[in-house]
């Protein structure tokens, strides 16, 4: 297998694939990227502080607070102090939040059908397989990157 052109073709595939997923957001509402992916966060888990959601999505603290402040001031995240320390804070998604998040989701749900409407059904499962396989070899990574161990058993 030449690994050159699978990583090549891996990375062109999730760029296309953002890339299209941020279209079809332009498309569904004022909902921008960086606000789909703290909201998607924020769904999926119960409320963090600024520095858990931080270390969870890869990004700084700051950029966490800034698109945080956006969404409290459209009523979809609320910040709550802490029990402990109040000067810990906790943001969690409002009642509004969550109807966006569904929303959200019900959308790019929408537009991953439609990108498989595109393959031949025969071939719909083993897709979802590889990328079973590829979520697993992924969430193992080391400090390195993959563990190539579970990419070769795959082969």
């Amino acid at each position: 297998m030449d690994y050159r052109y699978t990583g090549s073709l891996l990375r062109e595939v999730a760029k296309l694939f953002l890339q299209s997923q941020r279209d079809t957001l332009a498309c569904c509402g004022p909902t921008n990227a960086s606000e789909c992916t703290l909201m998607t966060e924020l769904g999926r888990s119960k409320p963090m502080t600024v520095a858990e959601l931080a270390r969870k999505l890869d990004v700084d603290k700051g950029w966490v607070s800034r698109v945080a402040e956006g969404l409290a001031s459209e009523g979809l995240v609320e910040k709550v102090p802490g029990t402990i320390d109040r000067r810990t804070v906790y943001i969690g998604l409002t009642e509004a939040g969550k109807e966006r998040y569904e929303q959200l989701s019900l959308a790019l749900d929408d537009h991953a059908a439609q990108l498989l409407s595109l393959v031949p059904p025969e071939k719909h499962e083993t897709i979802l397989e590889v990328l079973e396989m590829l979520r697993s070899a992924l969430s193992g990574e080391n400090c390195c990157g993959v563990k190539l161990i579970q990419l070769e058993e795959n082969k």
